[in-house]
């Protein structure tokens, strides 16, 4: 089975791996053959090795300029360059002295990346054809030959030079194997790291279908009461019974039908549309009076003046929702006040907020937002949509316990003022 690479940045990575070892082979190629004239004096085919450097050297240019124009590759193209690299190393070999040359082992390194970035199939046709021309190898070639003036040196300079050249050749394939291998290990940590997100969103957006079913449901179920005990209020009002009373309930029923039409009216996503941050801490302040009026809330704005958002109808209930936990919390230690904080840092807005004390655990902490859950307080249902809204928005929400304090910080990412 061919192994797919579709991801454009997975692709273009493994690309510039194998652009960056082959620069460094050609260096040491170069190094070797100054090495080999200098010190040992040996006497290469300067016409076979210098035109394949060359080859090697505009073909690593034109895959270097390749890379940005990839966005999606199979194994087949890698396995083309690993087929290459192979090659070149054997015609290299063939100059410089075949099976009999130190650095024979290096015909390696191309099966080992064929087995680490291709499918089975073709790393084994790899292994197979290192076989063949190492084979070869060992029968063509052309062989050393040193400085005429030198014909007297001994075995022991030549043995020299091979112990050299193989402990060259593991220094390499020990560095490139490492490179690659742990290349690979943090690819593929970063692939699971996604998965587990993914199926984390997954079961958030699972959970926001039942939730949106189940409002839906209870709207419809709720109308005809709602209706009934309108009609049996109206039918009250025409008896001995107090009117305050009935004015009363006839406020709360007729607030209970406005916010099930509003969710009739809000049944499709909410539009997204640009925010100004000082209007919406004037409609924080003013929503949170109508509905806590007993609770004192101290909203501080730094800097934000011209400064935009992306909001939907959705946002400012989601940050109620998260104020409204914390001054819970407040209350139940006898607090009466909370202080918001909303500024900007860097490219972001920032809504901070703590609670003095607080009994909520560490697990529910980490817990919230990713589905409901039960608590002393309730399912979490609430927090869950909150987190949710602001998710879908760009935005993230961050709880975390410090000195016996909940702190949530709340981020929302900013727009252009022309948006």
């Amino acid at each position: 089975m061919e192994t797919s690479i579709s991801s454009p940045s997975y692709t273009q990575l493994q690309l510039q791996k194998l652009v960056t070892v082959r620069w460094l082979y050609i260096a040491v190629q170069l190094f070797a053959i100054i090495i080999g004239f200098v010190y040992f004096e040996y006497r290469p085919s300067l016409l076979g090795l210098i035109p394949l450097i060359i080859v090697e050297c505009i073909f690593n240019l034109i895959t270097q300029k390749s890379i940005n124009r990839t966005t999606k590759a199979s194994s087949y193209f890698i396995w083309l360059q690993l087929i290459f690299d192979l090659i070149i190393i054997a015609l290299l070999l063939y100059f410089t002295g075949g099976a009999t040359n130190a650095f024979v082992s290096l015909l390696l390194l191309p099966v080992t990346l064929a087995a680490l970035l291709c499918s089975l199939k073709r790393a084994w046709v790899t292994a197979l054809l290192a076989i063949v021309l190492y084979t070869l190898l060992m029968f063509y070639y052309q062989p050393l030959v040193m400085n005429s003036s030198h014909h007297h040196v001994e075995n022991s300079q030549q043995m020299e030079l091979h112990f050299w050249g193989m402990w060259i050749t593991f220094s390499i394939s020990t560095g490139i194997l490492v490179y690659f291998v742990n290349l690979l290990s943090r690819n593929l940590a970063f692939q699971f790291e996604k998965i587990n997100i993914m199926k984390e969103q997954q079961l958030r957006d699972e959970h926001l279908i039942a939730l949106a079913t189940q409002s839906a449901r209870a709207v419809h179920d709720l109308s005809t009461p709602l209706n009934t005990m309108q009609l049996a209020t109206e039918e009250l009002r025409d008896s001995a019974v107090d009117s305050e009373l009935l004015d009363c309930i006839e406020n709360q029923l007729l607030s209970c039908k406005n916010t099930l039409q509003k969710i009739r009216s809000n049944h499709a996503e909410p539009a997204e549309k640009r925010v100004k941050v000082t209007k919406l801490k004037e409609q924080l302040q003013q929503q949170w009076l109508l509905q806590y009026p007993d609770f004192n809330l101290d909203v501080v704005a730094k800097a934000v003046e011209g400064r935009y958002i992306s909001g939907d109808s959705s946002l400012l209930p989601a940050l109620i929702n998260f104020i409204h936990n914390a001054s819970r919390e407040c209350q139940s230690f006898d607090i009466s006040s909370l202080s918001v904080i909303i500024e900007v840092v860097e490219n972001e807005l920032r809504i901070h907020f703590e609670n003095p004390m607080s009994k909520t655990s560490e697990d529910i902490i980490s817990q919230l937002g990713i589905a409901p859950l039960e608590s002393t307080q309730g399912l979490g249902i609430g927090f869950f949509l909150a987190n949710s809204s602001i998710e879908r928005l760009g935005g993230k929400v961050v709880l975390f316990k410090k000195d016996s304090k909940v702190i949530t910080n709340v981020s929302l990412p900013l727009v252009l003022n022309d948006a």
